[in-house]
C-alpha cells in the first residue's frame, strides 16, 4: 500500500532546487560551498525538510486522534490498588469500637481508605481484615504487606476512629495501574470495531471493558434462565460497587429517554443482570528457601513471599486459574536472596475457576528455611 505522505530529505529538496535552476537559466550556476546561491538553497532545503518532518509527525498523531474522537473512544483511566487493613488496640476492647467506611491512612503522600465498615469486638484487640483501596490510581499505590504500620511510624491516620490505636496492611495492595497505554487502546479499539453488532457476547464484553475501573468481565448466556444474560464484572477489589454496577447496566441495557448517550448493547427481548464476581478463596502453605549468605531476615523473606503470592493472585482475571508453578516463579523472582519455594497447599498443580469466579488469597502460611 502506498504511503499517504512521503517526507523529502534535505538532500532531495536541495537537489530538486538545483536541477530546477540548471534547467531554467544558465546564469545561476555557482553551486560551490560557501557561495551565496548555494547557501540560500541549503537554507531553504533545511527549513523545508524540518517542516515536512514536523508535519508528518503531527499527521501520524492526528489520524488516530481523529478516529478515536470520532468514536468517542478515549483512553481508560488507571485503576486504584486494593488490599486489606487490620486495625488494632493495645488492650482488649471493653466495648465495640466501630471502624466506619472511609477510615483513612496516609502513607508516603498517598491516601488509602476502607471501602467497607468493620469493628473491634468486645474482648478482642484486632479487627478482621477490612477491604480498602487507594484514593488515586497508578502503580505507585501498590505496596507490599506491612508497608502500613502506624505503630512503627509507617503511615498515619487521616481520621482515627475512637478506640483504634494502630493499623497495618496485612495483605499487599495491588492492582494499581497507570492510564491505558496507546498499544492497549489500539487492541481494545480493534476488539470494539469487530464487535460493532454489539449484541454478541464479544460486543457486550467490549462494552463493559470500556468502563473505567473494570479490569475483567465474563458473560454467561441463558443464565439464570433462557432469555437472560449474566454479566460478571471485576473492579479489582473482588467486589463491585453499586455505582459501578449501575453504570454498566445503563451502558448495556440502554437508558430510555437518553438513547443518544446510552443506546444499549443488548439485543431486544433479552434480560440482563450485572453481578460481582463469585470469590474463590485459596489458602496457601509454602516453604521459602533463602540463600544462607543473603542479608534477608526470615521476617523479610516471609513478607516478600506473601506479597509475591498476593500480587500474583490479585492480578488474575475472572475465570483464570491459579497455577502453582507460576506462583513459585513469582516468589523466586521477588528477591535475589530467595533460592526456591515449595508449595504444599494446595496440593494440586492448579486451582481452576469457573467463568463467574475470581480467585483471591485466603490464609497464607510461610515457613522460611536457609540453604
Amino acid at each position: 500500500m502506498a504511503e499517504i505522505y512521503v517526507v523529502k530529505t534535505f538532500d532531495q529538496i536541495y537537489t530538486a532546487q538545483k536541477q530546477y535552476l540548471i534547467g531554467k537559466t544558465s546564469s545561476l550556476n555557482n553551486f560551490n560551498d560557501g557561495g551565496r546561491l548555494n547557501t540560500i538553497l541549503e537554507a531553504v532545503a533545511l527549513v523545508s525538510s524540518e517542516m515536512q518532518e514536523d508535519f508528518f509527525q503531527a499527521l501520524k498523531k492526528a489520524i488516530p486522534t481523529s478516529v478515536y474522537n470520532g468514536w468517542d473512544f478515549s483512553k481508560k483511566a488507571g485503576t486504584v490498588s486494593a488490599g486489606k487493613i487490620t486495625f488494632s488496640r493495645s488492650s482488649s476492647a471493653l466495648e465495640v469500637f466501630s471502624i466506619p467506611t472511609g477510615t483513612g491512612i496516609l502513607l508516603d503522600g498517598i491516601k488509602y481508605f476502607t471501602i467497607e465498615s468493620g469493628s473491634i469486638e468486645i474482648g478482642n484487640q484486632n479487627s478482621l481484615e477490612i477491604l480498602s483501596t487507594s484514593e488515586i490510581v497508578g502503580e505507585l499505590t501498590n505496596i507490599s504487606v506491612n508497608s502500613i504500620n502506624t505503630i512503627s511510624g509507617f503511615g498515619s491516620f487521616l481520621n482515627q476512629p475512637a478506640g483504634i490505636e494502630s493499623a497495618i496492611n496485612t495483605t499487599a495492595f495491588s492492582g494499581g495501574t497507570e492510564e491505558e497505554s496507546e498499544s492497549e487502546r489500539v487492541s481494545r479499539f480493534r476488539d470494539y470495531v469487530t464487535s460493532l453488532a454489539k449484541a454478541p457476547v464479544s460486543g457486550i464484553i467490549s462494552g463493559v471493558l470500556s468502563v473505567n475501573g473494570i479490569k475483567s468481565v465474563t458473560v454467561a448466556e441463558n443464565s439464570p434462565s433462557d432469555g437472560w444474560v449474566s454479566i460478571y464484572a471485576d473492579d479489582g477489589t473482588g467486589n463491585l460497587s453499586s455505582a459501578k454496577q449501575t453504570e454498566i447496566e445503563n451502558l448495556i441495557k440502554g437508558v430510555e429517554g437518553d438513547f443518544e448517550n446510552y443506546p444499549g448493547y443488548k439485543a431486544a427481548g433479552i434480560y440482563v443482570q450485572v453481578l460481582p464476581p463469585n470469590i474463590l478463596y485459596v489458602s496457601i502453605e509454602s516453604t521459602v528457601v533463602v540463600i544462607d549468605s543473603s542479608a534477608l531476615t526470615n521476617t523479610e523473606a516471609e513478607n516478600i513471599a506473601i506479597t509475591a503470592i498476593q500480587n500474583y493472585t490479585n492480578s488474575l482475571k475472572l475465570g483464570e486459574s491459579w497455577i502453582k508453578s507460576e506462583v513459585i516463579t513469582a516468589i523466586q523472582n521477588a528477591d535475589p536472596g530467595i533460592y526456591d519455594a515449595v508449595i504444599s497447599v494446595p496440593a494440586t498443580d492448579q486451582v481452576a475457576a469457573t467463568s463467574s469466579q475470581l480467585i483471591k488469597t485466603n490464609t497464607i502460611t510461610i515457613t522460611v528455611s536457609r540453604t
